[in-house]
């Protein structure tokens, strides 16, 4: 790679000394005029101009325009073509991008590095990115070479050198070289944080260090990752801290610690929220009735129904006055009520937009939602209107590009921009028309359907009823559509043929290549082809996750593996 990089800067220098920049600046795209800004002008800029912008990776910005994605760099024009149908942002100078139903890779110059034969590649990290193909994992390095074999069920991000694998239901890990560094026989493996990791073994959670050597005894109910050279621990039913020796530095006496942050944390105890720091002592008194995670020297608490904000001795720094506070995003922006009006603050409890509005909703991808007048309209940071206030209802956020709104008694969609990208024609009731994996249920006269993230209906509204989609993008390679028809339930593919014949009284979840279906009262599991895996025996039952799924029947509950073998009750 640095030898290209070489070749081509002396191909830009030879380039510039014979006078030919203006012709090949407009081979690229660019004018060469063409003016550079800062990372926050480029994306104020871009808002303008596209559908949806992410944030700048290695000098360049996905966007999208309709159902199309390309990259911007800080000049605001297109650096790589919107050809793909789906992207991830830029990581160490590499893009994964899909086509159809196949991902490859580009770099910063769009020129493809990895072919389009993958059903899902994650961003690179440490040189490696984790590749699926026909349900198995396994990793490629910068060059496109499967240095990890595509053998796995899943496979983690690196941490301390060390990537948790799963097969056959089974945890262990292995190094950048594919090699098993701890074997494949454990019940669960979390990832690595300051070289060990929580492991599962029986019935009880302890911690491994990358050698795979137990270095903390399995004594505890739940174990979350090292920070800081602690970790939160649960035991018989109570949460503690404990140093990377396993000794005990907080007592098991809290039914909830928060995340330390500058060494404090919140913590419940009989029902009341307080804040104490890393040796258990109480920095916050257990007065409060809710609180959030120490940020900005502020800690937030609800007492008597009202939000506020105390320092870190105590003492209030914003009067108890809020009646909602909503959940703060990356920009530090939560919806708050108080006297009967909405408006916006930060993380240290300011009002940073007036409270001005009837209602609001999270602020998400630069928007917020919000109701003046009995219309919902749209804002930015800034309070200024970016769609106007016509709507009689809104969704809760943008998916896709798109979000749904009422109109005329109406739902319909439209982009960021307030373009309408449906007709104003369905009638859903009390679900609101959001999407989940890319495609929204919707319904007309009555009959449901479904349609894309590009406003198109690609399930015409003919069914009683419609659960959502399940399976994974694209969904021409292992997609189902579930809906009901004549009382009972079924899954059609893209091309609205039955896939899942209609002979359920429900269908409740797809993972990994697992329905749970209910018939005749009981609940089982089917397989993608309509084969019972499972036998209908279950009073009720959860999709399965890492190979195992939570079943229950009378009194029982209990923990089944892929064959419907009992590991362990609860």
């Amino acid at each position: 790679m640095k030898v290209f990089t070489i070749i081509k800067t002396s191909l830009l220098v030879a380039v510039l000394s014979t006078g030919s920049y203006a012709c090949n600046a407009s081979l690229l795209g660019k004018k060469p005029s063409a003016k550079k800004y800062s990372t926050r002008e480029a994306s104020a800029k871009a808002q303008k101009k596209y559908t949806e912008v992410w944030d700048f990776k290695d000098g360049l910005a996905a966007v999208s325009q309709d159902t199309r994605w390309g990259f911007i760099d800080k000049t605001t024009e297109l650096a790589i073509p919107m050809i793909y149908d789906e992207v991830t942002t830029f990581s160490e100078d590499l893009a994964c991008v899909r086509k159809g139903r196949r991902w490859g890779v580009v770099n910063t110059e769009g020129k493809q590095i990895v072919l389009y034969i993958y059903d899902k590649i994650f961003p690179f990290d440490q040189g490696l990115a984790i590749v699926v193909r026909n349900g198995k994992w396994g990793m490629i390095n910068k060059k496109g070479i499967e240095v990890v074999p595509l053998e796995y069920d899943e496979i983690f991000p690196f941490r301390s050198g060390l990537a948790t694998v799963i097969k056959d239901t089974k945890f262990g890990a292995i190094n950048d070289r594919g090699e098993v560094i701890i074997p494949l026989i454990y019940d669960e493996i979390g990832s690595f944080c300051e070289g060990v990791c929580p492991v599962l073994i029986g019935e009880k959670y302890g911690y491994m260090n990358t050698e795979g050597r137990v270095v903390i005894p399995t004594f505890y109910d739940k174990a979350l990752g090292f920070k800081d050279g602690q970790a939160r621990v649960k035991k018989r039913g109570k949460w503690g801290i404990i140093s990377r020796d396993g000794d005990r530095i907080i007592p098991f006496e809290y039914d909830e610690i928060g995340e330390f942050n500058n060494g404090i944390a919140y913590a419940r105890k009989n029902d009341r929220y307080g804040y104490i720091d890393q040796q258990n002592k109480v920095v916050i008194r257990f007065n409060y009735e809710q609180a959030l995670d120490y940020k900005k020297n502020t800690c937030i608490v609800r007492i008597g129904g009202k939000w506020g904000a105390l320092n870190n001795r105590g003492r209030i720094k914003v009067d108890f006055k809020y009646d909602k506070l909503g959940a703060f995003n990356e920009d530090g922006l939560a919806y708050a009520k108080r006297d009967n009006a909405y408006g916006y603050v930060n993380e240290a409890l300011r009002e940073v937009i007036p409270f001005d509005y009837e209602h609001a909703y999270d602020f998400k991808n630069g928007l917020g939602i919000v109701k003046k007048g009995g219309k919902w309209g749209f804002i930015n940071n800034e309070n200024r209107t970016i769609i106007p206030f016509k709507y009689e209802d809104v969704g809760f956020q943008f998916q896709y590009g798109l979000i749904g709104v009422k109109k005329g008694g109406k739902w319909g969609f439209i982009n960021k921009e307030g373009k309408a990208k449906t007709k104003f024609t369905f009638d859903n009731e009390y679900i609101r028309p959001n999407f989940s994996n890319g495609f929204a249920v919707v319904r007309d006269k009555g009959r449901y359907g479904y349609v894309d993230y590009s406003g198109k209906l690609v399930i015409p509204c003919e069914y009683n009823n419609a659960m959502g989609y399940m399976g994974r993008l694209p969904a021409n390679s292992e997609g189902f559509f579930i809906v009901e028809k004549d009382g009972k339930f079924g899954g059609v593919n893209i091309y609205n043929e039955v896939i899942i014949p209609f002979k359920y009284d429900m269908i409740r979840g797809y993972s990994e290549g697992l329905f749970v279906v209910k018939k005749d009262g009981k609940y089982g599991y089917i397989n993608k082809y309509n084969e019972l895996v499972i036998d209908f025996q279950y009073d009720r039952a959860e999709a399965f996750e890492y190979g195992k799924a939570v079943v229950f029947t009378g009194n029982d509950e209990m923990i089944i593996d892929q064959t419907g073998k009992v590991q362990r009750k609860l």
